[in-house]
């Protein structure tokens, strides 16, 4: 199952075993990084950045998960700079993932 910041905010159903992949929009060159916040009892795969094309520009930040678990589970990521706390948060990834 692919994600984008499109889903957020829903609730999806997927099936137990599944590979969940999430994919948002990231320029580190700035600092603001995406960063999983709260994940449930999902598994966490992988945390990857993919450049873009253009030196210094916006790539994407590509998370991967399995629903391993049956349940409801709720994803919460968040873009800001670690070093600077919560008060840098400039933008917020949220869906509950429904496993069955």
């Amino acid at each position: 199952m692919n994600l984008s910041d499109r889903d957020s905010n829903r609730t999806i159903s997927v099936k137990l075993g599944d590979i969940i992949v999430l994919r948002l929009d990231e320029n580190p060159t700035t600092g603001y990084q995406w960063e999983i916040a709260a994940s449930g009892t999902l598994d966490v795969l992988g945390d990857r950045m993919e450049p873009g094309s253009a030196v210094g520009g916006t790539g994407m930040r590509i998370f991967e998960f399995q629903a391993s678990t049956a349940g409801s589970h709720h994803l919460q990521l968040k873009q800001w700079r670690r070093w600077e706390g919560d008060e840098s948060i400039i933008g917020r990834f949220e869906c509950t993932l429904v496993v069955a």
